[in-house]
């Protein structure tokens, strides 16, 4: 059931914005170390953005995807339902 009063927002440019940005290796690189600070010699040479797409439906299929050295890290926007 969804809540009446809830605003009512455009899920997908939330997604979009959230893309755009760490779809930037100058940002991406920020991130990531943001998420591992032991990772002193991270640059964003080092970053290769990989996207994931539907074989079917050829569209986007994860948020964000890029590997760092050995590293594959995926980050997957959660759905909660209609109250999110």
């Amino acid at each position: 059931m969804s809540n009446p009063k809830a605003p009512n927002v455009i899920r997908n440019a939330k997604d979009s914005v959230f893309c755009d940005l760490f779809g930037k290796p100058e940002y991406l690189i920020q991130l990531y170390r943001s998420l591992h600070p032991e990772d002193k010699k991270a640059q964003e040479e080092d970053l290769t953005i990989v996207t994931l797409t539907s074989v079917f439906l050829k569209e986007i299929y994860n948020d964000l995807g890029f590997m760092i050295g050995n590293r594959l890290i995926v980050l997957q926007k959660r759905h909660f339902g209609d109250g999110e």
